[in-house]
């Protein structure tokens, strides 16, 4: 109804008049200013600014230019818009050479980072371009035994002792730090959110009450999660985060990365990648072509970047504050001189199928008890466990011990033996409720990219997350909609999410066409995919980095040809993935145009009013709501046919500019009656669900494709509901 018609809001132009002063571009600041004094009000109060101008009801129907504008009453019964008001004061002062820009912005805020004057040089600043882009880089062992070993392969390394006088931190000590960032408890104010430090903020050093400080990324908390536990996994990680780090760092000095190493990594499979990597650490640069810098840690402070944390310092003179300021650095681990500790040079095995389980479930809880004491299978002691934490918890008490200390120490067995079994390590990890503090981040980096994130198994319910919460709500989510009927799956999601928040920085043109991200049908696409590579083989079975191989090759299978996969193998990884062609949403805002009483999909009813009138086709609101309509179909194949269902209809009323639907757009019967004229033309005498499932079998974009079955059955629902517009032609 108002396309093509805008209101006017006089105080926005304010803005612009006051940028260009700032810029100091007087000449366009006063042409803006002549504009803006025809569309003020004069009262015997003053100046009046109006809110907005608007076109009344009466002219809506008029083009742009034609309607009459109204402004909104202020200045009438004392009323006034302040905001206005007041940026014509500020705007008129500024005009008039009343008050001079610096005494509006004396800290020079209008300035870029790197641009404002330097007032300290106490803090770090920021640098227009990074003019040395060399990272700095210190290999720490948990151990003087590690560290003895690593010397044998020509790496140096340090131990936490051997970095003294400066202190290593974990990333959750750092978070507990900069919480009181901001504190004021005269003013009652609680400082920074508890979430987690990212990679930026783990690679500088801080001044903290006297002391030196740094601290290791969340890629080497142990206690955070499994997945660095996955020597491979580490290693990608490794080469990401140098990389993000030479292309995102923009502070004054270097930054400096820690990569912690520990003896259970040199003992695990792979462990020559980890030696190699170091290696060419050493040598000066990575796989990526960046330049780094591998030295002792106290070497690297002069070079490195700073911040001095003060607000620790007022507050360490509180009383109130001084236990929770007692930060602990990490501690060297103090291991038998008699001991031997060796590389594990052999290569990682690959992942075997695994028999079914055997159903323990009517077990009681005293034959669950002997089947973990006599066997020294860790998957039955892991599903025997399990079992009895559903029941009874896992602070159940087991020969003395809790259930969640023995799936404990079956995690750390399964992922430190020559063949790790990753569905245990999951399990057991699922079943001690772990959630990895780096979920939240990735989470904000997909929806800063514009997409969304679906939690919940597939075929099950789904929750929408839609803007950033904290890890811990995202694990709250995670285990109630995944934890009754699949727990490994709560955590593999949780890896999935930290890939997909990477790969949507680092390769954006993967994620083309994909506004919803639902996990639990991208694992389904993952299972679809090793079916029919390696039959019998679970996704839970493979090793974190096998994930992210396994993902980014779906991504990448998206959008490529796959001559060697069948048709219908292809639309489910597509509909899975949520995929849909380019300027789907503006075609689906076409069709709407075209159709009266709108789209019809199951249940689910997109009228054309107020869709039409309330949103615009570039909003992403509009999409989401598309997606909401496409949400209902629970099997991907079919999804993605009805995508194509959609996409035919707009291409054939774009061609045909002359014809509209006059009753709603029912998909289903378009459908179901291209199958039909699919199964007369190939006289199958099948079944309907092998005739709908060779059609789904069958290309697109060929002839006697799908496209041309679709294309004549739109023809028949419009010739039987009846056709608005002259007669056309549909090829």
């Amino acid at each position: 109804m108002f396309e093509g018609l805008e209101c006017e809001w006089p105080f926005l132009t304010f803005f612009q008049i006051i940028h260009c002063i700032f810029k100091g571009d007087l000449h366009q600041a006063n042409e803006l200013w002549a504009d803006m004094e025809l569309v003020l009000h004069m009262t015997s109060q003053g100046v009046v600014v109006p809110a907005y101008y608007y076109v009344s009801y009466n002219h809506s129907g008029k083009t742009r230019g034609q309607g009459q504008r109204v402004a909104t009453t202020e200045g009438q019964d004392d009323k006034y818009f302040l905001w206005g008001q007041s940026l014509y004061v500020v705007t008129r002062l500024l005009i008039d050479s009343l008050v001079p820009v610096n005494e509006l912005d004396p800290i020079k805020r209008h300035l870029s980072a790197s641009e404002r004057p330097r007032l300290s040089h106490r803090y770090i600043n920021f640098e227009a371009s990074s003019k040395d882009r060399l990272i700095q880089i210190a290999v720490i062992a948990e151990s003087l035994r590690l560290h003895q070993v690593l010397a044998t392969h020509g790496v140096p390394s340090q131990t936490p002792m051997q970095t003294e006088p400066i202190q290593i931190w974990s990333p959750n000590q750092l978070k507990a730090a900069l919480k009181f960032m901001g504190v004021n408890y005269d003013l009652e104010l609680c400082g920074r959110p508890e979430r987690p430090v990212g990679l930026l903020g783990t690679s500088l050093f801080y001044r903290v009450c006297g002391q030196t400080v740094i601290c290791y990324p969340l890629l080497f908390e142990v206690n955070d999660f499994y997945i660095s536990q996955d020597l491979n996994s580490v290693i990608n990680k490794v080469q990401s985060d140098i990389h993000m780090l030479s292309c995102m760092w923009k502070l004054e000095g270097r930054p400096t990365y820690l990569i912690m190493i520990t003896e259970a990594m040199v003992q695990s499979a792979n462990a020559r990648d980890l030696i190699d990597l170091l290696s060419s650490l050493k040598a000066g640069a990575t796989c990526t072509g960046v330049r780094v810098k591998l030295g002792r840690l106290q070497s690297l402070v002069s070079s490195g970047t700073k911040e001095h944390l003060d607000f620790l310092t007022h507050l360490s003179e509180q009383s109130n504050s001084k236990d929770e300021l007692n930060f602990k650095s990490i501690k060297e681990r103090e291991t038998s001189s008699t001991s031997e500790l060796r590389v594990n040079l052999s290569p990682e095995r690959v992942c075997q199928v695994q028999p079914p389980a055997e159903d323990m479930s009517s077990y009681t809880d005293r034959r669950l008890i002997d089947v973990y004491q006599s066997t020294e299978d860790i998957s039955i002691k892991s599903q025997s466990l399990r079992l009895l934490s559903q029941r009874h918890g896992t602070e159940y008490l087991v020969n003395g011990s809790t259930i969640c200390s023995l799936l404990e120490n079956i995690r750390m067995q399964a992922s430190h033996s020559s063949t790790p079994d990753w569905s245990v390590v999951r399990l057991c990890s699922a079943l001690t409720l772990k959630v990895t503090d780096s979920l939240a981040p990735s989470i904000t980096t997909l929806l800063v990219s514009g997409k969304l994130v679906a939690l919940g198994l597939f075929s099950g319910e789904e929750e929408v997350i839609s803007k950033p919460i904290n890890p811990s709500a995202i694990g709250d989510k995670l285990y109630r909609l995944c934890q009754p009927l699949e727990p490994r799956e709560t955590v593999l999601q949780q890896e999935l999410i930290l890939l997909l928040g990477q790969l949507s920085t680092t390769r954006p043109k993967l994620f083309d066409g994909i506004l919803k991200l639902r996990l639990g049908w991208i694992v389904h696409a993952m299972q679809m995919t090793l079916a029919c590579d390696t039959p019998g083989l679970s996704v839970y079975s493979l090793s974190p980095s096998s994930v992210d191989k396994l993902l980014l090759q779906l991504l990448q299978y998206s959008k490529t040809s796959t001559p060697l996969r069948p048709v219908i193998w292809k639309r489910d990884l597509l509909g899975s993935l949520g995929s849909v062609p380019d300027n789907f949403y503006g075609r689906l805002w076409y069709l709407l145009e075209r159709s009266s009483k709108g789209i019809q999909l199951y249940d689910y009813h997109l009228p054309q009013q107020p869709t039409l009138s309330h949103l615009t086709v570039e909003e992403m609101s509009f999409a989401v709501l598309v997606e909401d309509m496409l949400s209902v179909v629970r099997d991907p194949v079919h999804r993605h046919v009805v995508v194509e269902v959609l996409t035919v209809v707009a291409v054939i009323l774009e061609r045909n500019p002359e014809v509209s639907f006059e009753n709603a757009i029912i998909v289903e019967k378009i459908l179901a009656q291209a199958i039909s004229l699919f199964k007369a033309h190939t006289k199958s005498t099948e079944s309907d669900d092998k005739v709908r499932v060779a059609f789904y079998n069958t290309p697109s974009d060929v002839v006697d494709g799908t496209y041309s079955y679709i294309a004549k059955a739109v023809c028949l629902q419009l010739l039987d509901t009846g056709i608005s517009g002259s007669d056309c032609s549909f090829m």
